[in-house]
């Protein structure tokens, strides 16, 4: 059958974030997608994420997501179906298909993946290879800049093959970060081939839309200043919460816990137990998006994931991190790394306490000044060398012939 191109005006992007623990990865993955939407490249942007709450977020005109079947991940750092009442290899096949067909029907200029080479549980590599078939899709993964300590990213990415995924498949890799604060590529060892087509965006300013600048302090009567406990997702930040809520506060201040969408209801419900007879706390449930409350606070207590510590430096407030160190090292080595720079003040979550928490909050602080030494034009050099890439690419989408469901097995 001959089919003729279909001219269209937009380059097509998707990202793909495979979402086995929080929401960091398709948090990520959205706020890349905002910006490519926008102007200049008012890119069509197509999400495949593995995490419902995403949906959460709103996104404009010009973005839209499939939703992957979910993984969950465990305590010992595998997988196993988060809802699905099925095996994870029957899961992984599935998820790899729904991955293969979206992109197959979506035809991108360019496509982005985060963090993981080959996806999770190398979930991606058929789509990967067939797109480099095809020739047609320029292949990006985007990193954020530290992945766990590095001879545990060395052993894991020989073990996965992720340095030969890489070559085979990929055009180009971009971290999300500044060299001056964590030069990846050095960390981790590298093969110099694959150095070669290693960038540094700068980190993704949060506030850099109009829609995400800080609000303006609100006409509370409440004179107390805010300190702003944030637990990410809320998946694993319950112990930290329940320090955060018995921690002492000084009469000047007053606490506010942001819970994340993903803590258990029985967590919240035990946390609202424990505020309830106090006049100085209060918790919010389920906010994905921390922007907004950032312009009320003062001072936050927080983990030290990649995007909430991206948006409490870019914010300027005094911050104490309290890292988990578990199943990864991760967010420990970045707030080490912040403490060294003098940007914020790190308590590693086997030191953790009320009154560890309570001492820090006793002391004067000074707002840092982050934007002054790191670089956060992240966005702006991913939508322009996007530009660059999608510019000799786009308009020249095939039309497909009708979905035969019997082949993918949905019949």
């Amino acid at each position: 059958m001959i089919v003729s191109p279909i001219r269209l005006p937009h380059p097509r992007i998707a990202l793909y974030s495979h979402d086995t623990m929080g929401l960091g990865h398709i948090r990520r993955n959205q706020l890349i997608a905002m910006a490519l939407a926008a102007p200049p490249l008012n890119a069509t942007v197509l999400l495949i994420t593995g995490v419902r709450e995403g949906g959460a977020f709103p996104m404009p005109q010009g973005i839209d997501s499939v939703v992957l079947p979910a993984y969950r991940k465990d305590a010992d750092g595998g997988y196993s179906s988060r809802s699905l009442n099925i095996g994870i290899d029957q899961l992984t096949r599935f998820r790899a298909d729904l991955i293969d067909l979206a992109l197959k029907r979506f035809q991108p200029d360019l496509f982005i993946a985060d963090n993981v080479p080959g996806g999770a549980l190398d979930e991606l590599l058929p789509a990967l290879e067939r797109m480099r078939r095809d020739g047609n899709t320029h292949c990006v993964l985007g990193l954020r800049d530290i992945l766990d300590d590095p001879e545990t990213i060395r052993r894991e990415w020989e073990r996965r093959r992720n340095f030969s995924t890489l070559s085979r498949l990929y055009d180009a890799i971009w971290v999300y970060g500044d060299p001056s604060v964590y030069p990846t590529a050095d960390i981790y060892d590298f093969p110099e081939e694959l150095k070669a087509i290693t960038s540094y965006t700068g980190y993704l300013d949060p506030f850099r839309s109009s829609a995400s600048r800080l609000p303006a302090q609100s006409g509370d009567v409440d004179a107390r200043k805010t300190v702003l406990c944030s637990v990410g997702g809320g998946q694993d930040g319950f112990a930290l919460a329940c320090h955060f809520a018995a921690a002492p506060l000084p009469a000047h201040m007053r606490g506010l816990i942001v819970t994340g969408p993903l803590m258990p209801g029985e967590n919240r419900e035990a946390l609202l137990r424990m505020i309830a007879p106090r006049g100085d706390m209060e918790l919010v449930e389920g906010v994905c998006d921390l922007v907004p409350l950032l312009g009320r606070a003062d001072r936050v207590v927080a983990m030290a994931g990649y995007n909430t510590a991206n948006e409490i430096l870019a914010s300027g407030l005094p911050a104490l991190f309290v890292p988990r160190s578990t199943p990864r090292t991760e967010q420990l080595i970045r707030a080490r790394r912040l403490e060294e720079l003098a940007l914020a003040t790190c308590l590693p979550d086997a030191q953790a306490s009320s009154d560890a928490i309570g001492r820090w909050l006793a002391l004067p602080t000074a707002r840092p000044n982050a934007r002054a030494s790191i670089d956060f034009g992240g966005l702006d050099a991913i939508v322009a060398w996007a530009g660059e890439i999608t510019s000799g690419r786009v308009c020249e989408h095939t039309a497909l012939p009708p979905l035969q469901l019997a082949s993918v097995g949905l019949a």
